[in-house]
């Protein structure tokens, strides 16, 4: 029992390692994912993304990607939107409307 045991848990790393190993990959060959700094972990089959995508399209793609991954049971994402990865438009706050002053009537 302990051999057949030992088995299974080798075969569990062995494809938790080739499951990380297939998502590296993939996002070193996509062209927005290549340039992000995205930890990938696999444990029994459930990935965990960590790290920042450029916007919210780049960490769904990374997600979609894990989920689409054979022997991929679940996928936990603490991916982060970076600031670096927003335009100056995203960065800037809407100007405020004031409405001019009104002079008040002296009684």
């Amino acid at each position: 029992r302990k051999v057949a045991a030992a088995g299974r848990q080798l075969e569990e790393t062995t494809r938790d390692a080739r499951t990380t190993a297939k998502l590296k990959a993939r996002f070193a060959l996509d062209p927005e994912l290549k340039t992000r700094e995205i930890d990938i972990d696999t444990d029994d089959g459930r990935v965990t993304l960590k790290g920042r995508g450029g916007s919210h399209e780049e960490v769904a793609r990374a997600i979609r990607m894990a989920v689409e991954e054979d022997d991929v049971l679940e996928v936990i994402s603490t991916l982060q939107v970076s600031a670096s990865g927003a335009t100056a438009d995203e960065l800037t706050p809407p100007p405020v409307h004031r409405a001019p002053p009104t002079a008040t009537p002296r009684p």
